[in-house]
This record gives C-alpha cells, structure tokens and sequence, in this order.
C-alpha cells in the first residue's frame, strides 16, 4: 500500500463541488493518502469512502485536516467492531508502539497490563468532540435500520385486523395500531404554523403602523405638532424575540 494514491484531488473536488474553493483540497488529499498507507487492503476502500464522504465535518474550520483523517480512520475501525483501544492502535501506530515500549522499558511486559494502562488516554480520544461529530455522522437512524421488522409488524396487524376468526376487540386494536404507525408525519403542519406565524406577525406590524398614522394625524390636526417634527423623528429599532 505505501505510496500508492488511493485518492486523487478530483475525487474530493467533485464531492466537495463549489466549496472545494474554500479547502486546501492538495493537503487534505496528502493527509489522506498518507493515513491508508498502512490500513489494510481489505479496510482501505471502506475507510476511504468515510474521509471522502464525511468532509463537512471540516466546515465549521475548528479542526485540522490531520485530526478530521485520524478520527474518521479511528471511527472506521470501530465500526468494523474493533474496540476502542484496537481501533486507536491501528489508527495511531507509531504512538501505540511509543507508548508501550516506554511501558516495557519500565518494567512492565504484560500486554494485558501494557493496555489497561492506555486505556485511559484511549476514552479521553474516545470522549474527543471531533470523534463524536464523525461518529454523529456514521450513525443510521433505527426507523432505517428496522425497516424489514417494522414492514413484518405492519403485515401482522393487517392479518389480525381481516381475520374473520379474531375478536372484533382484537381487529380494532389492530386498525388502531396501523392508524397510528401509519400516519404521514407532520412536517406539513409545523410549516403551516410557521406561516400562520409570520402572518400574525406582518398583521401586527400593519397594525402598529396604522395606530401610528392615526396618533400623527391626530396631532397634527391638533396644531401640537408640525408636519416637519414628525417627518424628522427619531425612529427606534425593536428586534424581535424569537424565543
């Protein structure tokens, strides 16, 4: 695997498209390239796939290139069902081996030992705000991962709810049942009162401008102000509480 060019600037260019402007995609494709030269070849083409497509993680611009690599290598790993301490040895070799040779030269030769005392450093990775971000990223929601399950029960209560055989009580809360889990969500309602919203909004607003041309008109049909007092008044911003 060393030195072989396992992803090109192209590939990230055409992930990325126009915000590839806003990266040192050169860079980033060296970090990359440099990380699987000692992965795997069974791993390689998984472990590539996640640096490739998890890059808005780098957005935010609060991490280096470097860190995004390892802790998508690290990840990666993980969810292969490495544990946390093979995932971060085959994600920081050098360091590992560093480690436990410093470890070994202070008397201790017991792997078992040698981990037991890394593990500590291993959760505080574990625990980093970058490797959750990415781990945040990797997770497949359960509506997704239980969708063979969720069509199984669906075709259950539809047999319970036509048997001719079962109790109209059981029928019912069969029907009842596939109502419920059935039902379109309400993203079309939360729309429609975000609109309602800003409609009372605007309406308050015409509102207030017109009490506010009445009280002028008043004045100054009262003779206790001129037209040029009104036109040269101060005019107060107000923002809004979205809360």
């Amino acid at each position: 695997m060393e030195n072989q060019k396992v992803i090109t600037e192209q590939d990230l260019e055409y992930v990325m498209g126009s915000y590839a402007k806003q990266f040192n995609v050169k860079r980033l494709t060296k970090f990359i390239n440099e990380s699987l030269a000692n992965v795997d070849e069974e791993a390689v083409r998984e472990i590539s796939d996640r640096m490739v497509s998890q890059w808005t993680v780098l957005m935010s611009g609060r991490y280096k290139m470097e860190d995004y690599v390892a802790a998508v290598k690290y990840t990666s790993y993980k969810l292969m069902g490495y544990s946390n301490i093979e995932a971060y040895r085959l994600t920081f070799p050098d360091r590992y081996e560093r480690v436990r040779k410093k470890l070994i030269n202070e008397g201790i030769e017991d792997e078992g030992t040698i981990r037991d005392r890394l593990s500590p450093y291993v959760s505080i990775y574990n625990q980093g705000e970058l490797v959750n971000k990415i781990a945040e990223q990797t997770l497949i929601p359960d509506h997704i991962i239980n969708v063979p399950v969720r069509q199984k029960a669906i075709l259950k209560l539809v047999d319970l709810m036509d048997d001719p055989n079962a109790s109209k009580a059981v029928q019912q809360r069969a029907a009842e049942a596939l109502f419920t889990g059935l039902k379109p969500p309400e993203v079309a309602k939360i729309e429609l009162d975000m609109r309602t919203h800003d409609n009372d909004i605007i309406m308050q607003l015409q509102k207030a401008v017109h009490d506010l041309s009445y009280e002028q008109k008043k004045v100054l049909e009262m003779g206790l102000a001129k037209t040029t007092d009104i036109a040269q008044a101060d005019i107060i911003t107000v923002e809004a509480d979205t809360e």
